[in-house]
């Protein structure tokens, strides 16, 4: 969307352009996923990048900026190291292939749907995270490795959260560098507490990456 803008593109062509582009691009590893034996296509990928493709494209088009964002944070789990081969063999992978230490949040600033006040910076976000815990399996959890070695029983869980986050787009600075490294961070959720959810029961983190 940003280049079409630049481009000299106009606004209308630029929003549906910029989303169906990410869409596209996305759908390209769908379907190297669909032919490959070791992965199969998945409904649910599909339905997700098209969710994300449309939350841009329809915000842009009702009100011109992005009030609902999506955002993304990782913290290091026990599970990689069980099935390195799926998960990861060192924390330069294990980000992208660790979905156990993976949380996908919506981000959202309440000064964008009118909720102004003093007590509330302009900077401040809310956000509702969802990830999973015990997860060393695609479907399932296997019983053995590739190795043919015992692997651990480990309850498939799925996790929620409430927390506050920060629009790092809000932040002002007069230094061009500085505004596009937080425009181009702003994607990341910064940590903060949070409360979770999960199989009926309720915790506090004091702080939740």
């Amino acid at each position: 969307y940003k280049s079409m803008k630049w481009a000299g593109v106009s606004e209308k062509k630029s929003i549906w352009y910029g989303g169906l582009y990410g869409w596209t691009f996305l759908l390209g590893t769908e379907f190297l996923d669909g032919i490959s034996s070791g992965w199969g296509a998945s409904p649910s990928d599909l339905l997700a990048n098209t969710f994300g493709a449309s939350m841009f494209i329809g915000q842009q088009l009702a009100w011109k900026k992005q009030r609902v964002v999506l955002k993304f944070s990782y913290w290091p789990t026990k599970f990689a190291q069980y099935r390195p081969d799926l998960l990861g063999d060192s924390h330069w992978n294990r980000w992208l292939k660790d979905y156990n230490g993976q949380t996908y949040w919506l981000s959202a600033n309440l000064n964008d749907f009118g909720l102004r006040s003093k007590l509330l910076p302009s900077w401040l976000n809310i956000a509702l995270g969802y990830s999973v815990d015990g997860l060393i399996g695609g479907d399932r959890n296997p019983l053995f490795d590739s190795e043919g070695n015992s692997l651990p029983f480990f309850k498939r869980k799925t996790e929620l959260y409430f927390s506050f986050d920060i629009d790092l787009k809000k932040i002002k600075t007069r230094s061009k560098f500085l505004k596009s490294v937080l425009y181009t961070a702003s994607f990341i959720k910064v940590p903060f507490p949070a409360i979770g959810f999960t199989n009926g029961n309720f915790k506090f983190h004091y702080l939740h990456y």
